[in-house]
């Protein structure tokens, strides 16, 4: 976020100032991966974000998410005086509230199962229910005991159970429809609209800007943005400059006599040209990610499309006109020697002509990111674009050469207008008129025009006008299909409920009673017996660097904690958003990954060892990370599978399953897939998740935020249970009401600053803590009778300021007690937590239960592996149909070198869309992997492993859909069995490297979007070394180790050896430099060092590539973490 300071007018700073954001204006709003400002701060960033339109209708969907009940009160008071001075309406879900928000609401719904059962102001609500014969006790919160009166636990507030029924969800209904409330309601819904005021909203502009304002935003914006995060932007820079220096110097100042080279020069042309457009592709899910936001932001009307669209293009010209047509392509234009005429007008040329080219490609990749619901799915579609404009560019395959029916792509795509404008543009310069002898009569030709012919290109120079023309068409189109998209589509959701989870009568949490584990008479060796846990802790500080880490600045999040948990017992952990709750919580869980942790910390009374501490705890985190393909119960499994002691039946560890299912009132919903769960269910599976592990102790983060009371009810249910089993669970908590907050038995609150304000034991309905508040110099305001302690008591420590707040608390008698307590269990010594090995399990167990997963995981993941199928068969087709008998009858060296150009793409292009595919799914599991791994679940070499494994089958049968379909097409006549099985496996082992390789880069790169970008451009430099695009034997001995250090090479020579080895074709072209006949296999190999003795050899090299990357992942999995905490 930008400072405050500058520009920033006084909306901003009053929005900013009410939401408690000020101090945060300078901090990244961040995500799951990278660290910014906290869950709450978020929240309320995102409804500035809404109110900065002051609009007439705001709708806020569950606001207090996240946050604690003093800001909640504070926002939505906010916004109680916004809808009064904006006259606005104001319609919010809240989850939990406290009473005093439910008092600032003028109207009341309350709804279950899709059906109202209360609409009408909130100061008749109770008076309502009282009629039914229901009343509310005193400590019970309104909304919890509202939202109850619909469920099961409605029974027990009936005011006389004796006489009373409780009523039915559909005798609410009617009791409501037949009151004087709803029939009120009702006549000022049919009340016509009084005054202007009543079509104010369809008279209102659909956006609050003009357009060209708007698109002076959005891109003051975009700048900023590249401003704040230029890696990503200026990686493109950097990759543009060692691609043309590479290329300059791989085709350095070839001969513009010389008819052998002319092929290299066209190469060095098309190579260019690829790489303008595959640099586009890894830009995919950037685009993704970035349309999810303009959704929203349209459809509160922040900008219109055009504006968007048009800004993404304006965005994109440094990196096409000055990167890629400036940078990349004069460094190749320069060192490879081309025309260079007095004023400079060639080159000038082909930079406007490929700097069109890259602008007209990249926004054809946009718009097909827009299109596409998924990230695959674009990758798919714009691989299959730049595959087209590839094999159709009049290099791979001459015009002449193209079969009818594929013609239309060669005068239609932008790739072959480019390569002929640019060959047109250089061998018309003035060098290239030297008249050369064509034939034996004698007839002669301008050596320029000669050399476009080879390649069927046309002379005349109009055809560059043209070209522009053609380019600039399919610029305006692209950017209509993308303002058409943009316009029409709708987000994706990340997730969609499976099904209303109201519709069938729930069991209420009091009446689940499951038996846990009872204690083994066999002692501590039984492997269900739970050993307990004492957690002791003395001035935990801890640090973080802000700024450059050259300044050595630091900023102190914890000051000075000191405490212990105990087994039995559940221990909150509260205050104010920002106060530290979650960051001593992960620093007590040993999750920190940066920073600089002091004080001590001891387990049972022995130092924590770090290495098996995890073992012994779980941590269910406040974003629930899970597999989204895995069914619930297959969930569970894996965790109790592999966390859990090897010795214990698995007959055993399914029943525990069936127990935690019960316990979390989720039996129906064990064969619901993860990722069609709402938020609430999947906060639940995240808390089954760790309870399968059987912790000792259980880590907490805000477990009740999102869930509505009775859910949260349920949780702190299942907490109280765990507890009383002999665990220690320990819980940052946030709004709890007052029938969650009097669960817990000890509280340690902490204000900003990360100081402590009180520390131990509630007391029955926390009567230890009120008596401590009340105590404090000066007073504090009185707890009213049914008021919320767990309000009042923030209430009380952001407005006492009769003194310093933890200064009191550390110079009081009950810190005293507290240290001597925490001494005191430091220096007893208890079982001792001693564990053989950081893991559960072996690495064979981990392995087979990891690859049974994966397994499934891909077999219902049709979006990447049915993406991948389709692309190769149709893929094949295409290529089979393009270079159809290519491979036989070869007697020219243009009818080799178009054979070559064929089994180059095979590999080359699928290889480009299997990298973009695999990177963006590996680095969504790779999030997965990290929660994993902090818990110990399983050694990362078994996940890179599995991850292999997976991969397997999906290769093998890409393989074989690829091969059939292009092969037989392409060989011909010359098909054998022989043949044909070496191109299967070479193909198959290429694709396979590819594969690993992508997903190696994913483990060492932070995005998907970096992953991408830095994947592809060493994927490209294996494409210019390969030897086909320049000949090995000619390269510069400095690159020779880029040319044998290099999949594309040892597989193009497999592919191309094989064919040629038995074929028989003999070449008769006096162009041949090698003699007037010569035997293909003989011209390849003197030509491009391509020869059978090295196929063997070459497989040798590629499994060893390949095992070279397995190894890399499994390191950098095991040392990279790009997890920041």
């Amino acid at each position: 976020m930008p400072t405050l300071t500058g520009g920033y007018n006084l909306a901003v700073e009053v929005i900013a100032s009410r939401l408690g954001l000020v101090h945060v204006l300078d901090t990244v709003v961040g995500d799951d991966l990278l660290r910014g400002v906290s869950g709450g701060q978020r929240r309320r960033v995102t409804l500035g974000e809404m109110l900065m339109g002051h609009p007439r209708v705001i709708v806020g969907d569950e606001l207090s998410t996240g946050l604690d009940a003093s800001t909640t009160h504070s926002i939505v008071q906010q916004l109680a005086s916004w809808s009064v001075t904006a006259s606005a309406t104001t319609i919010i879900s809240l989850l939990q509230p406290a009473p005093e928000v439910c008092a600032l609401f003028d109207d009341v719904m309350l709804q279950a199962r899709g059906e109202i059962y209360y609409y009408g102001p909130s100061s008749r609500v109770f008076q309502h229910f009282t009629a039914l014969q229901y009343a509310r006790p005193v400590y019970k919160d309104p909304a919890d005991f509202l939202l109850d009166l619909s469920s099961r636990n409605g029974q027990k507030y009936l005011a006389d159970s004796a006489t009373c029924q409780h009523k039915s969800l559909a005798e609410l209904v009617t009791a409501y429809r037949d009151s004087e409330i709803y029939k009120h309601q009702l006549r000022d819904l049919n009340k016509p609209c009084q005054g202007s005021g009543g079509n104010l909203l369809l008279q209102s502009p659909p956006y609050a800007l003009a357009w060209g304002q708007a698109f002076q935003a959005a891109l003051k914006r975009e700048v900023l943005l590249t401003k704040l995060a230029p890696a990503n932007y200026f990686s493109r820079f950097i990759e543009c400059l060692m691609t043309g220096l590479t290329m300059g110097t791989v085709f350095f100042q070839l001969s513009s006599n010389d008819t052998s080279t002319q092929g290299s020069r066209l190469g060095c042309f098309m190579f260019a040209t690829i790489s303008c457009g595959t640099g586009q592709m890894s830009n995919i899910v950037a685009i993704v990610s970035k349309k999810q936001v303009f959704f929203k932001q349209r459809n509160a009307g922040f900008m219109p499309p055009s504006a968007f669209c048009l800004v993404q293009t304006v965005m994109q010209l440094p990196i096409s006109f000055v990167a890629e047509a400036g940078i990349l392509w004069a460094e190749v234009y320069f060192l490879t020697g081309c025309a260079v005429s007095s004023h400079g007008l060639h080159f000038c040329v082909a930079w406007a002509l490929l700097g069109l080219f890259s602008l007209a490609f990249s926004e054809v990749v946009r718009a097909f990111s827009y299109l596409a619901p998924k990230a695959p799915v674009a990758s798919l579609m714009g691989g299959i674009f730049i595959l087209c404009n590839m094999v159709t560019s009049g290099f791979m395959i001459t015009a002449d050469k193209i079969p009818p029916f594929w013609i239309w792509l060669y005068w239609g795509l932008p790739s072959a207008w480019t390569m002929r404008a640019l060959a047109i543009n250089e061998y018309s310069a003035t060098i290239y008129d030297e008249m050369v002898t064509i034939d034996g009569s004698g007839a002669t030709q301008r050596q320029g025009d000669y050399f476009l012919e080879m390649y069927q290109f046309r002379t005349e120079e109009y055809w560059i006008w043209a070209t522009f023309a053609v380019l600039l068409a399919w610029l305006c189109a692209a950017l209509g299909v993308s303002r058409w998209a943009l316009t029409v589509c709708e987000a994706v959701e990340s997730f969609a409920s499976s099904g209303n989870e109201d519709e069938a009568p729930l069991t209420k949490a009091e009446e689940v009673m499951v038996e846990l584990p009872a204690e083994s008479s066999q002692g501590a060796s039984s492997p269900l017996d739970i050993p307990p846990v004492t957690i002791s802790f003395l001035e935990i500080d801890y640090f973080v660097t802000i700024g450059k880490k050259a300044n050595n600045q630091e900023m102190q999040l914890l000051s000075k904690v000191s405490g212990f948990f105990c087994p039995g017992t559940m221990t909150a952990l509260m205050g104010s958003s920002g106060a530290g709750k979650t960051t001593l919580m992960d620093v007590l869980a040993s999750r920190k990954t940066g920073g600089r942790i002091e004080g001590i910390m001891k387990i049972n009374g022995f130092h924590k060892d770090e290495a098996t501490f995890p073992r012994m705890i779980g941590y269910v985190e406040q974003t629930s990370i899970h597999n989204g393909r895995s069914t619930l119960h297959e969930a569970l499994m894996f965790s109790a599978q592999l966390r859990t002691d090897p010795g214990i039946p698995d007959k055993a560890k399914a029943q525990r399953v069936r127990v935690i299912l019960e316990m979390l009132e989720m039996t129906s919903l064990a064969d619901a897939v993860v990722a069609t769960m709402s938020a609430e269910q999947l906060k639940r599976l995240t808390m089954g998740v760790e309870l399968a592990a059987d912790p000792s102790v259980l880590f907490l983060d805000e477990p009740t935020s999102g869930l509505d009371s009775r859910a949260a009810n349920v949780c702190t249910s299942v907490m109280t249970r765990i507890a009383r089993s002999g665990r220690t669970i320990v819980c940052t908590i946030h709004q709890p009401s007052s029938e969650i907050f009097f669960h817990f038995d000890s509280l340690l609150l902490l204000r900003k600053g990360g100081e402590t304000v009180f520390f131990g034991k509630l007391g029955a309905e926390c009567s230890a803590l009120t008596q401590y508040l009340r105590n404090l110099p000066g007073g504090v305001d009185h707890l009213s009778e049914g008021m919320n302690p767990a309000v009042w008591m923030l209430d009380v420590i952001s407005t006492y300021h009769a003194r310093d707040i933890a200064v009191e608390y550390t110079s009081s008698e009950l810190c005293a007690e507290n240290l001597a307590s925490a001494v005191k269990h430091m220096d007893t010594k208890l079982i001792e937590m001693d564990f053989a090995s950081p893991f559960a399990t072996s690495l064979s167990h981990q392995m087979y239960h990891m690859i049974v997963r994966a397994m499934v995981d891909y077999w219902r993941s049709p979006d990447y592996n049915l993406t991948r199928l389709v692309f190769c068969l149709g893929s094949g087709l295409a290529f089979g149909s393009l270079w159809k008998g290519a491979g036989e009858n070869c007697e020219t060296v243009s009818d080799v070198l178009t054979a070559m150009g064929g089994l180059f793409m095979s590999i080359f292009f699928p290889g480009i869309v299997f990298l973009v595919l695999v990177v963006p799914v590996f680095v969504h599991d790779r999030a997965v992997f990290y929660r994993e791994k902090a818990s110990h679940t399983y050694i990362p070499y078994a996940f890179s492993m599995s991850m292999f494994v997976a991969e397997l089958p999906y290769i093998l049968l890409s393989d074989a859909f690829f091969s059939l379909a292009f092969y037989p097409l392409f060989a011909g006549s010359s098909l054998t069995l022989q043949k044909f099985l070496s191109f299967y496996l070479m193909w198959g082992l290429f694709i396979l490297t590819i594969v690993i390789y992508g997903q190696t880069v994913a483990v060492f790169k932070p995005t998907a979007q970096v992953a991408s970008k830095s994947g592809m451009f060493a994927f490209i430099m294996w494409g210019l070394f390969g030897g086909f695009f320049h000949p090995g034997p000619e390269l510069l001995d400095v690159f020779l180790i880029f040319h044998y250090v290099n999949p594309t090479r040892w597989t193009l020579n497999g592919l191309v050896s094989m064919h040629f080895a038995s074929s028989g074709d003999r070449i008769t072209d006096p162009a041949n430099p090698y003699g007037a006949e010569t035997s293909a296999d003989s011209y390849i190999d003197e030509r491009y060092g391509f020869n059978y003795e090295s196929f063997w050899p070459g497989v040798y090299v590629m499994l060893c590539l390949l095992l070279s990357f397995l190894v890399a992942s499994a390191f950098g999995l095991t040392r990279v973490n790009h997890l920041s905490r």
